[in-house]
């Protein structure tokens, strides 16, 4: 079923030098340079997204699973008939959805293609699951918290899709984080402890080594490439993946992390609610202001005091020749013709 979406409101724009109304419900402000959409706006809680082909995402809302298409085009592909908690969204290489599923403590997959009428297809049965990565055709890696609530005992398992088996290949211990695969192959873990958490690193080398001898690996074992930062909810690498990280806090800030020199700057406000899932779209030109075409940055805010969630395209002020061009040309046409009369 397909509808066009009421909740893709391309109209309204914070700018990083705005002053804001009071407005209820998730509210971000962009950084200077760059502005922020409500992309899509939700009654409910989104729990994750995913981008899909041409900038398309994938979306769970409650319990339902749909897509949601540049020009707002809307098509549901799932509705589950109990209570879900999807902790992360990700597609496979055969293009189907995947679904961490917190609640069942399974890995699913879903066809986008198909009607609303199928059923998910547990691949795999891991509890405590918040995170994963693609590490190849046949295997995600996924961070999950297997110790009984409220214990915090995370480990970051190499999950087989074929067979279902998950090994340990990571211990960090804690409470579970997010994890993003980078450039070079290895992957970046972001813990969860509130005010005192860190970024790790572990080598596309480390990971394969562990994964052959069978025994896991340890924080030890990798690169911190940064402590005291805020609880971390998501990663997202962005048009330079071998510098360029977004990250996504439960304590409210969104950082831009530089892998090469270790700073972390904020990346503008959330002003209510608290940031989750983080997806950037890689445009042509580098994503800093005065570009045309900088790609974005769809962060998810929810308010959970209103029980209600908007994902934010973030994209960079173009230059005011780009951006005024076409009204400038306008008012030069209008002083021709006023000439001629």
């Amino acid at each position: 079923m397909s509808s066009v979406s009421k909740s893709v409101l391309p109209t309204i724009v914070l700018f990083g030098s705005c002053t804001l109304a009071a407005v209820s419900g998730p509210l971000y402000r962009a950084p200077e340079g760059y502005y922020a959409t409500p992309y899509y706006q939700s009654g409910q809680v989104i729990n994750a997204f995913t981008l899909a082909d041409a900038g398309a995402l994938w979306i769970n809302e409650g319990n339902r699973f749909f897509g949601l298409a540049p020009d707002g085009i809307e098509s549901d592909f799932y509705t589950d008939p109990g209570l879900v908690f999807p902790s992360f969204l990700g597609y496979s290489a055969d293009g189907r959805l995947l679904i961490g599923e917190s609640f069942a403590g399974q890995l699913w997959s879903l066809d986008p293609a198909a009607d609303a009428s199928q059923e998910p297809v547990v691949l795999a049965s891991l509890p405590g699951l918040f995170d994963g990565v693609a590490w190849d055709d046949q295997t995600w890696l996924v961070s999950a918290n297997t110790a009984p609530f409220p214990g915090a005992d995370n480990q970051i398992f190499a999950v087989d899709l074929e067979t279902g088996e998950a090994s340990p290949l990571v211990q960090t211990g804690g409470y579970s984080g997010p994890l993003v695969r980078t450039g070079d192959g290895g992957i970046i873990y972001g813990t969860a402890d509130m005010g005192a958490s860190a970024l790790w690193a572990w080598s596309q080398e480390s990971l394969l080594e562990w994964m052959e001898s069978g025994v896991a690996g340890g924080l030890e074992d990798g690169l911190k490439l940064a402590d005291g930062l805020p609880a971390m909810s998501g990663l997202a690498l962005g048009d330079d993946p071998t510098r360029d990280l977004f990250v996504t806090s439960w304590e409210g800030p969104v950082l831009r992390f530089d892998l090469e020199t270790g700073g972390a700057s904020a990346f503008g406000s959330v002003l209510s609610g608290s940031a989750g899932t983080v997806q950037f779209f890689r445009g042509t030109q580098a994503f800093e202001p005065g570009t045309q075409d900088g790609g974005a940055l769809f962060l998810n805010v929810t308010d959970w005091a209103t029980g209600t969630s908007t994902i934010f395209k973030v994209t960079p002020i173009p230059e005011p020749a780009n951006l005024f061009g076409a009204g400038a040309l306008m008012l030069l046409l209008l002083k021709l013709f006023r000439r001629r009369s």
